[in-house]
């Protein structure tokens, strides 16, 4: 449930079931990524031996996109299997669900749960690996241009003050200044810490 013009996970989430057994995380995201940017895959899985129940959910960034992937895959044969979609209903605790998880730094496979290896390059995966994850790349901005910052904070000098009060902490405003740019999420999928 959200507000009017508030995102609603529900009508952006799609219950697949019927799907092989051996398919992890990766492959249903791999099944489902012509259709649109994927927000989350969720498998479920038995709690003792998480093998899997053959049964997904599939967050999509926009509902169009789930409505589409919907209307393509249901009653599609996969595997001696025919999958079946539909969009998710809702039970009314989808809050709970979208606030981001934090995961161990520790390098463990979330499919296998073995070491020395991610879920993206896990040998389980049916349909193969994935590329690995582009890391996000922030650019730092200098205050100084190189050589201004020794002009107004001569170590030599004895007033640091007189020489803080002498820079113009605010740049001139032009009438040409761009606009700062904004940050995009990632597109690719992945259940691992995007700082990993």
């Amino acid at each position: 449930m959200a507000d009017e013009g508030g995102y609603c996970p529900s009508k952006s989430t799609l219950y697949v079931s019927m799907l092989p057994y051996a398919y992890t995380n990766n492959d249903v995201a791999q099944l489902f990524t012509g259709f649109g940017k994927i927000a989350r895959v969720t498998i479920l899985r038995d709690r003792e031996t998480r093998a899997s129940r053959g049964v997904a959910f599939v967050q999509f960034a926009q509902p169009a996109d789930c409505a589409r992937a919907c209307a393509a895959m249901h009653n599609v044969p996969l595997e001696s299997f025919t999958l079946h979609c539909s969009i998710s209903k809702d039970n009314g605790r989808s809050t709970e669900f979208i606030k981001k998880r934090k995961y161990s730094a520790k390098k463990v496979c979330f499919e296998c749960q073995g070491g020395g290896h991610y879920s993206y390059d896990c040998p389980r995966n049916v349909l193969g690996a994935r590329e690995k994850p582009k890391k996000k790349t922030t650019k730092r901005r200098t205050k100084f241009e190189s050589g201004e910052a020794e002009v107004f904070f001569d170590m030599d000098a004895t007033d640091i003050g007189v020489a803080t009060l002498a820079y113009d902490a605010k740049p001139p405003a032009s009438p040409t200044a761009r606009p700062r740019k904004q940050l995009k999420q990632d597109a690719y999928f992945s259940d691992e810490d995007a700082c990993d």
